[in-house]
């Protein structure tokens, strides 16, 4: 696998690639996955546990695939919802992964991360006859959200879809669905929390599978390399953090003198000042007369910060 998701032109990829997103059924449940490779399937935990017959769909011809579950932890003792569905024949051709990316989010910051894409199969987009079809969710991670549980929280733009009249949320469907910021993995969609009237959706962030031996074995099993992690587009590492506070003290101190051209220093043998020494604030103060003369009258307005406003 290669280490940038690419499009054929060689740009960067902008998130899910349409042959790799997935439909997982099992029983009457009914979800999202997402193929990290042609045989291997990354959906929800809770989705897939316990049951028999799991099977993935795919776009294209090849219908249903029985698939066996991989590397499933029970959410009781890891809290990790995620899964991973091994297929005994290829889902996709390897054309579709050719240029796969394998890069994985490392959220060093709690800094909300912008312009970020689930695409998966919810229960809002059937049509009238109840038939499946994708819909595209946008909107901003946020890692600050949830830090107690282990789930990130995803955002969502543009408004809610409406309720249900059977209480069902009608995100259902999301559920595994990979998390996308620019080329870069985030996590998979595990819930429509409640109280938020389907605004958001929680996120099971997949750097915390990289500290699952089970997990990374399963990778190994299967010919994956353990993906690279990196930063997501628009969020600050914290080597990032620490170069802006570098930058920021040799900047104040490179540019901390002022030089004033034409002038004769002969005598005081320098031509720079501290800038601190050299600057004089301005304020306003209210007067007792007017330029003309006239004394000013009670009523009139005093200076832009008033008459108790700070001084400089």
């Amino acid at each position: 696998m290669g280490d940038l998701a690419c499009t054929p032109a060689g740009l960067p990829a902008a998130g899910p690639i349409r042959e790799r997103l997935a439909v997982v059924r099992c029983g009457g449940r009914q979800g999202s996955g997402y193929l990290l490779t042609p045989w291997l399937v990354l959906t929800a935990a809770h989705l897939v546990e316990g049951a028999e017959d799991v099977r993935v769909t795919v776009p294209g011809p090849q219908g249903e695939v029985r698939c066996d579950r991989a590397g499933l932890w029970p959410r009781e003792q890891s809290g990790v919802d995620v899964a991973l569905l091994a297929s005994a024949r290829e889902l996709a051709a390897p054309e579709s992964f050719a240029w796969a990316g394998n890069r994985w989010a490392r959220l060093s910051s709690l800094g909300p991360v912008p312009d970020c894409v689930a695409v998966g199969f919810p229960y809002v987009q059937r049509d009238a006859a109840g038939r499946l079809d994708t819909e595209q969710l946008t909107g901003v991670y946020k890692p600050g959200s949830g830090m107690f549980t282990g789930r990130d929280v995803l955002a969502l733009d543009g408004v809610p879809p409406a309720a249900r009249p059977d209480g069902i949320s009608p995100l259902a469907g999301m559920s595994g669905a990979a998390v996308f910021a620019g080329g870069v993995l985030l996590g998979v969609v595990t819930a429509d929390p409640t109280g938020w009237q389907h605004g958001r959706v929680t996120v099971t962030p997949l750097h915390r599978l990289l500290d699952e031996p089970d997990f990374t074995a399963v990778l190994d099993a299967h010919d994956v390399r353990v993906p690279r992690l990196t930063s997501p587009p628009g969020q600050l590492t914290d080597e990032d953090a620490e170069f802006e506070v570098r930058y920021a003290a040799y900047t104040a101190k490179r540019h901390d003198t002022l030089r004033i051209f034409g002038i004769d220093v002969s005598e005081r043998g320098r031509a720079t000042w501290p800038l601190d020494a050299a600057y004089y604030s301005l304020e306003a103060a209210p007067s007792t007369r007017r330029a003309s003369g006239w004394p000013a009258r009670q009523d009139d307005p005093p200076g832009p910060l008033g008459p108790a406003g700070p001084r400089r």
